[in-house]
């Protein structure tokens, strides 16, 4: 989990979003997320990827 946190908090930063705004446009609290608070399921980490621009297969490679 800690892996997928930090990978989808790079991809955020990466575009220059800010959890606000993230929030706002998908209504997903990224931040318990980026802190590993919480759990996260496979849909959560779809709509997050599209919402960057990438796809489930590439944000797995590597981890």
């Amino acid at each position: 989990m800690k892996k997928v946190a930090e990978k989808l908090k790079d991809l955020r930063h990466t575009k220059g979003i800010t959890q606000e705004v993230v929030y706002f446009d998908t209504n997903i609290n990224v931040k318990r997320i980026e802190v590993g608070s919480m759990n996260i399921s496979l849909t959560t980490i779809a709509i997050l990827c599209e919402y960057y621009g990438t796809t489930l297969e590439d944000f797995f490679k590597g981890l």
